[in-house]
């Protein structure tokens, strides 16, 4: 969607791990393959990554001279740039890039535009996360079921060897004995 906005045509979506804190591009389109091969992975600590983690969305013309990448910038021919981070449950978890190799400004409406499907792929990646958080809980639910059935089925087992064992020294042990006692000539 952010692409057939007023001469925007080229960009990209990059979702932050959680864990090691890497931007990591997980779709681009309009963009070259050598900045693709460049681009492909910012660290938390690295001018980017710090942009991105403040929260506000950021938009350039001649983004040449931007966050330590404007050789880069020059070289795909960028004129007009929009960095928007995208945020779920309050938390950064991706950020939105998308330029313009022919538009030298964004407008101020399409900004606002590019906020709200922002938003919305934040939406959409808080419902994919809880989605997989159900999915990995349900495993974890299979797999404790199967292991209380295996227990509940090894218990049943222990009791039925306990019941034959103690019927075992029943008839062993003391059933001689009362064979005995009624032998005997007590009243």
């Amino acid at each position: 969607a952010g692409l057939r906005v007023n001469g925007l045509d080229c960009g990209g979506i990059y979702l932050l791990d959680s864990e090691t804190g890497l931007l990591t591009l997980a779709y681009s389109r309009g963009l070259s393959d050598s900045f693709v091969q460049q681009a492909s992975v910012y660290e938390a600590s690295s001018p980017q990554g710090i942009f991105v983690m403040r929260g506000k969305p950021g938009y350039w013309s001649n983004p040449a001279g931007i966050l330590e990448t404007g050789d880069l910038l020059a070289r795909e021919g960028l004129m007009s740039l929009a960095v928007i981070p995208v945020s779920s449950q309050g938390q950064i978890v991706a950020t939105l890039n998308l330029g313009s190799h022919v538009k030298k400004e964004i407008l101020q409406s399409v900004r606002h535009f590019l906020e709200t499907i922002a938003a919305y792929i934040g939406r959409a990646l808080t419902r994919v996360r809880l989605t997989e958080d159900l999915k990995n809980q349900s495993e974890r639910l299979q797999e404790v079921n199967t292991a209380l059935k295996v227990l509940l089925d090894q218990r049943q087992q222990d009791w039925s060897d306990f019941e034959s064992s103690l019927l075992g020294n029943v008839k062993h042990l003391i059933l001689p004995y009362i064979e005995k006692l009624k032998r005997s000539r007590l009243d």
